[in-house]
């Protein structure tokens, strides 16, 4: 079974839109088989957004996933991350086709969710936000 993860940032739980977000992600067929909600602490949104540490805006993206709760997913299916990915849809909400679920995002600093690129990248997020030992039980 393929894996994949999603984190519905802040705005998306301020919002109130995580109940709209999960049942789009139920209605692509992928399985969600682990959830959760919590705060992340600035280390783990360091750790979380690594990958952007050289970009102008790690600092924003870092203070932003740290200012409230957020709702993190694993799911699973076939093909789980190309489709994941597909459904979050791109970065900058107004370039989005309804039905993504960043399309119902603010703007590029509130666009509600983040998904893994690759499994490699799902198995460090996830990780950081369930645990080693949550993840590693799916396997």
């Amino acid at each position: 079974m393929i894996y994949s993860f999603c984190l519905l940032k802040p705005d998306c739980v301020d919002r109130q839109l995580v109940e709209r977000c999960l049942q789009m992600i139920a209605d692509q067929g992928l399985e969600i088989i682990m959830q959760d909600r919590r705060s992340l602490n600035l280390a783990e949104a360091r750790l979380f957004y690594y990958q952007c540490r050289s970009e102008h805006y790690y600092d924003d993206l870092c203070r932003h996933i740290t200012s409230g709760d957020c709702h993190g997913i694993i799911v699973s299916g076939r093909r789980a991350v190309d489709r994941l990915n597909s459904l979050v849809g791109i970065n900058e909400p107004q370039l989005n086709l309804p039905g993504t679920i960043r399309s119902l995002g603010q703007d590029i600093a509130h666009n509600l969710a983040h998904s893994s690129e690759n499994f490699d990248q799902f198995f460090r997020e996830a990780i950081i936000f369930f645990s080693k030992d949550r993840v590693i039980s799916l396997f």
